[in-house]
């Protein structure tokens, strides 16, 4: 969803004739640290998250979850 709104606004902002306004400049801080912050939420999820949910199922006898 984040991705889909800084499409728009960079939509938006691209095909202006104008420099960004406030507005816009604010939103774009938003969005960038909603990004970031899913970043984060992403990386802690394969660093810590996953190797734990792998570890539970080979317990069980369960395929592993491979990402690359």
């Amino acid at each position: 969803m984040v991705i889909a709104r800084i499409a728009y606004l960079a939509r938006n902002v691209g095909t202006a004739d104008f420099k960004p306004n406030d507005q816009q400049r604010e939103v774009h801080v938003v969005l960038r640290d909603q990004l970031e912050r899913a970043r984060q939420q992403f990386e802690v999820l394969i660093q810590t998250d996953l190797p734990a949910f792998n570890r539970l199922l080979e317990q069980r006898s369960v395929p592993r979850i491979i990402t690359q």
